[in-house]
């Protein structure tokens, strides 16, 4: 749905009027949704845990990210970049802080665990002690479970990410400009190698002392590296995510490095 966003869709007038013919269509497909649910029965547990931790938030999360979008155009300041940067870098924060106070269960998704599914997603479970938000204590009951709202909450937050980070792009900052590639060096090994290590030149403070957003980092070595690296931040939520090892190319890095230093000292013998 992202996708479909215009240059337009960037002003005030262009969000809220998308918005304003976009949640209609949300809200008749919810409804759609709940009376075939409604109607039918689900035929196992693991049935209706699939349907309300895969299947509903997918739709509940469009609603969501569209009353969202609309709230944040209703509330943008009037003023020059830095105000518009200053508000939409505090929307982003609050993102940030939704995802720092559900952390744990952030991660239980993620990390696509299912030890709890029967308690978080079966609405016979349904416990206001264990609710995930205050919304949960009010909801419909036989459309709702304790956690499908926070997996919507979860996946519109990500879209609202996006959606921030395309209008801080199209502020037009001068801090980092895009040069035109006038060279044939091209980027060879895989693009998640380079993410993670803008990751850590962004992490170290090596940009701007970090006063920047990585999302303009990467385009500006995308576009010199003659790479598409996509999503930035959903390819960053993979590495920091990973049960193995989180800094594999570094380490790849660093053994080449030993390993080249180690054959000039040969050499210079």
């Amino acid at each position: 749905m992202l996708s479909g966003l215009s240059e337009a869709a960037q002003s005030e007038e262009g969000m809220l009027s998308i918005s304003q013919a976009a949640l209609p269509i949300v809200k008749s497909t919810l409804e759609a949704l709940r009376e075939t649910l409604i109607n039918q029965s689900f035929k196992s547990p693991e049935e209706e845990i699939f349907f309300f931790k895969q299947v509903k938030p997918v739709f509940y999360c469009h609603w969501i990210f569209w009353l969202g979008a609309r709230q944040m155009e209703l509330h943008r300041p009037p003023g020059n970049k830095p105000v518009q940067e200053k508000y939409f870098l505090g929307e982003l924060q609050k993102l940030q802080n939704f995802f720092d106070e559900h952390v744990e269960f952030y991660l239980y998704y993620r990390r696509g665990s299912c030890m709890l599914d029967d308690i978080y997603f079966l609405r016979e479970k349904q416990d206001i002690n264990i609710a995930s938000t205050p919304y949960q204590i009010n909801m419909d009951r036989q459309f709702s479970t304790s956690h499908d709202y926070l997996v919507a909450k979860i996946l519109a937050s990500d879209m609202l990410s996006g959606h921030i980070n395309n209008i801080l792009m199209g502020l037009d900052s001068p801090m980092l400009p895009v040069l035109p590639v006038k060279h044939n060096i091209c980027w060879t090994a895989p693009k998640v190698g380079l993410a993670e290590l803008l990751y850590a030149l962004h992490a170290a403070g090596v940009f701007n002392n970090s006063q920047i957003e990585i999302k303009k980092i990467a385009d500006f070595f995308s576009s010199q590296m003659n790479v598409n690296l996509g999503n930035v931040y959903k390819t960053l939520e993979e590495i920091r995510l990973r049960k193995k090892n989180r800094t594999a190319f570094l380490d790849m890095l660093r053994q080449h490095l030993i390993r080249r230093m180690d054959e000039d000292d040969e050499r210079a013998f």
